[in-house]
């Protein structure tokens, strides 16, 4: 993720700009992330049970998201 996003703010992918990194657990990524200065959200299966999808795509929508990807 970290390789990603500093090649994304070196414009070396192209006009893509990191929005919000999701996770499910705290993990590695998420402190990455923060360093720079990316929001960052933690939705676990267990807090949202079934609505866990709706609420990913909620966030994404709230960051104006157009591309995902998967690290």
């Amino acid at each position: 993720m970290d390789n990603v996003a500093r090649r994304m703010f070196n414009d070396q992918l192209g006009n893509i700009r990191p929005a919000v990194v999701i996770a499910d657990r705290d993990c590695g990524a998420l402190g990455k992330a923060k360093q720079l200065d990316i929001s960052t959200c933690v939705i676990t299966k267990a807090e949202f049970g079934s609505d866990w999808g709706k609420k990913i795509l909620d966030v994404l929508q709230k960051h104006n998201t157009n591309i995902v990807f998967q690290n």
